[in-house]
């Protein structure tokens, strides 16, 4: 479960001039985390759906994590219909 203070700054990142503000921005699915991870962008928080972590490529994703030292959050299915 994540922690109200990541919802509600998740939350915030919904509007366009808090994303300038703190100068971050939400990356969601597969390819676009992977593309994300690979890239010279500084990561803050890696969210994945804790059930599907075992699945080819959401571990994949959990790879990529461990060698640039991203932290992940794992959430349940309630919470990923929140952030979408």
């Amino acid at each position: 479960m994540l922690s109200p203070k990541i919802i509600k700054h998740l939350s915030k990142l919904e509007q366009k001039k808090y994303r300038a503000e703190v100068k971050e921005f939400v990356v969601e699915g597969i390819k676009g985390v992977a593309e994300a991870l690979n890239s010279e962008f500084e990561i803050a928080l890696v969210i994945m759906e804790g059930s599907r972590r075992d699945e080819p490529e959401f571990a994949s994703i959990l790879k990529l994590t461990q060698h640039t030292e991203v932290a992940v959050e794992f959430c349940g299915r309630k919470d990923v219909g929140f952030i979408k």
